[in-house]
């Protein structure tokens, strides 16, 4: 973990977090300021370790999520704070920065897996292409789109994996229509879809099929087939066998409730939904197979 520019971590500097002052921004001379900065001996032992502790144990902070990694105490102090929660009744977790060999769960940055993983982890990235919050630089139309938000949620979650999506507010305190317009649409799908993403596990036996541009979900008591390309000729090819028998159900989410036709082509099954039907949806197109066999 980094605080950018604090004096004290110069010493802990690495790679692209060096730490120190910075030199003035429009001249080489050394360097600027740091507003309330007190001294201190060592910078993780006297400023990272009592802060992470106060987060620990006066918040009873649930989750803590560290940025960057690099040097730590964390590894000090997580037998401590795990013994401390196991007292308490509590369930605790923290992501793969902190430092230490101790983590629950991994945080790829800006992208995703492209296959399914065993272990918990957590694609993050902010609606901004390449900032976590507001930058005034960013043209307007570089924002992600609420189809953009959905795709990478359904990927995602396809895969066994949370998605943290970021937004940011300008110097006023505003959030900007680009943010905020991409998370109501996404809202809105999940109004009639999230049933294939809430409490959903991955499929095991493959999270896609690129060939369709599919991803699979499922529960002990349906399967989800996401279509990320909007149904052509009113047809829905798997790529691959599904888990279906006779007498199952299949249906559009988000669209008019009716029961679908399916069948059986060699190793492959089709789903037929009318023009009319997929037109009900949006983004990415979620059918339930309920198992009734």
């Amino acid at each position: 973990m980094t605080e950018f520019f604090h004096p004290s971590q110069f010493p802990y500097g690495f790679g692209s977090w060096p730490g120190g002052l910075p030199h003035f921004a429009y001249n080489d001379t050394c360097c600027e300021g740091y507003e309330g900065y007190v001294k201190i001996n060592d910078w993780v032992q006297d400023l990272q370790k009592p802060q992470m502790e106060t987060l620990l144990y006066d918040y009873e902070v649930d989750a803590i999520w560290c940025d960057i990694g690099g040097p730590s105490p964390f590894d000090e102090i997580a037998a401590g704070w795990y013994n401390w929660a196991k007292k308490s009744g509590r369930q605790v977790n923290n992501n793969n920065r902190c430092g230490g060999n101790y983590s629950d769960f991994n945080t790829p940055e800006y992208f995703t897996l492209n296959s399914y993983q065993v272990r918990k982890w957590e694609s993050n990235s902010g609606l901004d292409p390449h900032s976590y919050g507001y930058n005034s630089g960013t043209a307007l139309d570089r924002y992600m789109k609420g189809i953009d938000v959905v795709k990478q949620l359904v990927d995602i979650v396809s895969k066994g994996g949370n998605y943290l999506l970021d937004v940011g507010p300008t110097a006023t305190g505003q959030i900007i229509p680009e943010m905020t317009t991409p998370l109501l649409q996404a809202g809105k799908w999940l109004s009639y879809s999230g049933e294939a993403i809430y409490s959903t596990h991955f499929w095991p036996v493959g999270p896609a099929d690129t060939t369709y541009n599919l991803r699979f979900t499922t529960t002990p008591e349906a399967f989800y087939l996401i279509s990320l390309s909007r149904p052509e000729s009113g047809v829905v090819r798997t790529g691959m066998p599904i888990p279906i028998m006779e007498g199952d159900e299949v249906r559009l989410l988000g669209g008019s409730g009716k029961l679908l036709e399916w069948a059986r082509e060699n190793k492959e099954v089709v789903i037929r939904v009318g023009e009319e039907e997929v037109g009900l949806v949006e983004y990415a197109w979620a059918f339930k197979i309920l198992y009734k066999s």
